[in-house]
């Protein structure tokens, strides 16, 4: 058997009420209305604005460079915010992991 069947027969094998009715994934309509907009935007300033060599030469303009510092500058922002965030999930869920009931059960 390969590792996905067992898993599947391990998965279904559990009680139904070993997995805690919080951890259900649902789609939010809010947070996808949300995420359309901005994805919209997106492509809308960048379709106007577009990063690439106007033809005048190897560099481009000033205006285009500017534009593209400005992108890897906002790019370099998100991209350690995200990293910060996730560093400090991780170390939230390793001390709730480690607090646990008179049971044995992790205490939420």
């Amino acid at each position: 058997m390969t590792r996905k069947w067992r898993f599947v027969r391990f998965v279904a094998a559990m009680p139904q009420d070993m997995i805690p009715s919080e951890s259900v994934i649902e789609l939010n309509a809010p947070v996808m209305v949300f995420t359309l907009v901005v994805a919209a935007l997106t492509a809308l300033v960048f379709v106007n604005n577009p990063l690439r060599d106007s033809g005048k030469g190897a560099i481009g303009g000033i205006r285009t460079g500017r534009m593209r510092d400005t992108v890897v500058v906002m790019e370099v922002a998100v991209s350690l915010t995200l990293l910060v965030a996730t560093g400090a999930l991780v170390l939230d869920s390793g001390e709730k992991s480690s607090a646990s009931g008179p049971d044995g059960c992790p205490a939420l």
